[in-house]
């Protein structure tokens, strides 16, 4: 399997200045996640800040993100797949990997050659990986994934039952983490964050040698109890909370999408604007053309509903998103605000991912791993 370096694999992260005919980018805010991670791990209280860094850091630059936390002293993460902690490990070598997704057949020697700790997430993986110990005399470590409550990865409720009653299967592996996933985190009030911590604390007191985690940025906010030995923060390193429970700490925003304008005109009445003719102009309107759509990760849910900044001039999309534009209503705001090539903030800058995402009624992480790879990820 050959698997690319990040810090190859993802050169347009590397931008630290703009050329000028670029019309978007992303503006990753590296202090603001440095300092979102001391926070974090102050809130903590003693429990170990691991942070995730999969889908390319939520779209911000695995690479670039990771080595800023690094410098700030995190040496545990999290990702999804293999082929990104292998990326990560050919950039790092001295941190600790878990990718998540569990081992797939065919990966094991992926985790041995680059020292990676495997999640095993059912008891032919536990077999597998038990196997691979004994033959090679090594008591490779791994993490196991308990599913209480997700229905997605992890040992399910038979498999968990199996295991514990008989641990002898374990006995050439060296278990450094036993962690699970909560459902319903975004929700402080919901009973099934109850059910789960409950069902975790019996499982993880089978295993009082290894690191106990159940939460990620959402329920490491619901209580201290949640939050175990280690928790796992990734949207909130980029200043989004993934909870809806009040009075909690504030976070650094770490994101700006920014666009510039790139053409103007006057549409008369009756006129239309965009795709399907979906916005019928009723008064002579300045219209201008912003050089992002969709591809780059300005959704088409956007469409008609959207707002983006000119300084302190706030301006509706208008008409339908496109794949590489959209376009605004600049009527009512001064010429000299927003002439060809000004600039504009759409996400971030005052308008959170978070609102922005809640106004089309998703969520910060589908925004955030949502910008295209065309578009530059510039750092300060």
């Amino acid at each position: 399997m050959s698997i690319i370096p990040l810090s190859k694999f993802y050169e347009q992260d590397q931008f630290q200045a703009l050329p000028d005919h670029c019309t978007a980018y992303v503006e990753v805010n590296l202090e603001a996640v440095k300092k979102n991670y001391h926070l974090l791990d102050k809130y903590l209280g003693g429990s170990k800040c691991c942070p995730v860094v999969k889908a390319n850091a939520y779209g911000l630059g695995q690479y670039p993100v990771t080595r800023a936390l690094i410098e700030e002293g995190a040496d545990v993460f999290f990702t999804a797949s293999i082929d990104e902690a292998v990326s990560l490990r050919q950039a790092f070598p001295h941190i600790t990997l878990y990718p998540m997704n569990g081992m797939i057949p065919g990966s094991e020697k992926l985790y041995i050659d680059y020292n990676i700790i495997p999640v095993l997430s059912s008891i032919n993986q536990i077999q597998s990986w038990a196997m691979l110990s004994a033959k090679t005399g090594k008591k490779h470590s791994a993490a196991i994934h308990f599913d209480t409550g997700m229905s997605r990865t992890g040992l399910c409720k038979q498999s968990t039952k199996t295991l514990l009653n008989d641990l002898s299967v374990l006995k050439d592996i060296n278990i450094k983490l036993v962690m699970s996933h909560l459902a319903c985190a975004r929700e402080h009030q919901n009973n099934k964050n109850q059910d789960q911590i409950s069902i975790f604390k019996k499982i993880a007191s089978y295993f009082p040698e290894a690191a106990h985690s159940l939460s990620a940025s959402g329920g490491m906010f619901l209580d201290k109890d949640f939050q175990f030995n280690w928790a796992r923060p990734g949207l909130a390193l980029y200043g989004i909370h993934g909870t809806d429970k009040p009075d909690l700490p504030t976070l650094e925003p770490a994101v700006n999408l920014r666009a510039k304008l790139i053409q103007t005109r006057m549409v008369s009445p009756g006129d239309t604007v965009g795709y399907n003719a979906n916005f019928k102009i009723v008064r002579p309107t300045k219209v201008g053309t912003l050089g992002i759509g969709y591809a780059d990760g300005y959704v088409r849910a956007l469409s008609n509903q959207g707002t983006v900044y000119f300084g302190n001039h706030k301006v509706p999309i208008i008409g339908f998103v496109t794949m590489d534009m959209c376009m605004v209503d600049l009527t009512d705001i001064p010429d000299e605000a927003a002439s060809e090539g000004t600039w504009c903030y759409l996400m971030g800058n005052p308008t959170s991912l978070a609102e922005v995402a809640q106004s089309i009624g998703t969520i910060g992480h589908e925004l955030l791993t949502g910008f295209g790879r065309r578009i530059p990820r510039v750092y300060r």
